[in-house]
């Protein structure tokens, strides 16, 4: 179910999968407007039967897509990298440490010095970036020793080893 405003954003007029081709892929244009700032709003796609196209099993032909400027705990900083009796998450136990929205926007800052995006899987940038975030800290602190950086969790920790 869309919730999203049909003002607020743009679909193609026709999409096409190419002849062979199981999958394909759209240009979606998202609108800023204020609401958006405090609330998530759902823009649902879906595959029509028409033509030789079926929709096929309702994973594989509906997307739901969550617009907002709200900033969310990225997937790999959340998943359960343990199991069932021994749960954790290995960038919270041994890069990042817990998951604050600052932490997470300090994180980004590093990446985008080097222009880099990080979408969780190559341990040697998490380790590369998260160094440089836990030695930014460490200089601030240094310089602000009445103040450390601090989230909405106290003085803010960067497990990484280094």
């Amino acid at each position: 179910r869309t919730t999203l405003p049909a003002t607020q954003y743009e679909l193609p007029e026709k999409c096409v999968i190419k002849a062979g081709e199981l999958t394909g892929e759209i240009l979606v244009v998202l609108k800023y407007y204020e609401k958006l700032d405090t609330k998530a709003e759902l823009l649902t796609l879906q595959v029509n039967d028409g033509g030789e196209v079926r929709q096929g099993p309702s994973v594989y032909s509906r997307a739901i897509i969550s617009v907002s400027n709200l900033l969310f705990a990225p997937e790999w900083w959340t998943r359960n990298d343990g199991d069932v009796n021994n749960p954790y998450n290995i960038v919270e136990e041994w890069y990042l440490g817990r998951y604050s929205e600052k932490k997470y926007l300090m994180f980004l800052e590093e990446l985008k010095k080097d222009g880099v995006v990080f979408d969780g899987k190559d341990m040697f940038i998490l380790r590369k970036y998260a160094l440089r975030l836990k030695n930014r800290i460490k200089d601030y602190n240094t310089q602000h020793p009445d103040e450390p950086m601090s989230d909405e969790y106290g003085k803010m920790e960067i497990p990484v080893a280094g």
